[in-house]
């Protein structure tokens, strides 16, 4: 595989350590796929024999719910490894993967994978501490996502895409993704007139503006303030 691609491989915390003849090996029968937006990578149900890695872009994970509501869980942003859940369990998916704009996967077998997660102890406890981390996550989401106002949603949604894809200057956040008012409400399970309700509200305050489909988060401190502070303190959010 390519240089270029291991280095984009040692751009994450789970391969930093890895040397150049272990990172060789994992990519090994890799191969570069491009999605476009809302393109499904896997889907509920999927065995997928692969792990995946976010080259460009970024993906979505979203959980169907028993009454058929859509749970949005987040955005894995580049140089994130997912698929390893499903790896390590050998175990069908529960969640649907998509592209959030045109991504480009490395697409890489799950036999690397596992090799790699038996001779390499550095890379094991990093991903043991990610997929800590990652349960954690979406078990205060889910509670956030059903005990939480459709503006607390919102705010939360917001503040997660700008940590996750934002270019950050500051007190000035740009999220780095044209996503619609119906993308938007479809991510928080509500309607694209209650998205905005509260857009229009929050740009009137100054708090956001928008440019050509892009938001631009100009007082993050107002949109913290409405979000569930256990999110914050425990994910680091917008750098906290």
């Amino acid at each position: 595989m390519s240089s270029q691609y291991i280095q984009h491989l040692k751009s994450s915390f789970l391969f930093q350590t890895l040397s150049e003849e272990s990172a060789d090996s994992f990519l090994q029968n890799s191969r570069l796929t491009n999605y476009d937006n809302d393109h499904a990578i896997y889907d509920v149900g999927d065995t997928p024999e692969s792990v995946y890695f976010v080259v460009s872009g970024s993906v979505k994970l979203e959980v169907p719910m028993p009454d058929g509501e859509i749970m949005f869980m987040g955005v894995m942003p580049m140089y994130t490894l997912f698929g390893e859940h499903e790896a390590l369990c050998s175990t069908h998916s529960v969640a649907r993967i998509a592209a959030v704009g045109a991504s480009e996967i490395l697409v890489i077998p799950k036999t690397n994978f596992l090799r790699l997660f038996k001779a390499e102890a550095s890379f094991s406890q990093a991903l043991a501490q990610q997929l800590a981390m990652s349960m954690r996550m979406m078990c205060l989401a889910a509670a956030h996502h059903f005990n939480s106002s459709a503006e607390k949603k919102l705010a939360s949604l917001l503040i997660h895409l700008a940590d996750r894809v934002g270019d950050d200057s500051g007190e000035h956040v740009k999220i780095a993704l044209k996503l619609s008012q119906d993308e938007l409400a479809h991510m928080m399970s509500s309607t694209r007139q209650t998205v905005n309700k509260y857009l229009k509200a929050w740009k009137d305050q100054g708090w956001i503006d928008i440019h050509q489909g892009m938001i631009e988060i100009k007082q993050v401190s107002k949109l913290q303030a409405l979000t569930s502070e256990e999110l914050i303190n425990e994910f680091g959010l917008m750098g906290a």
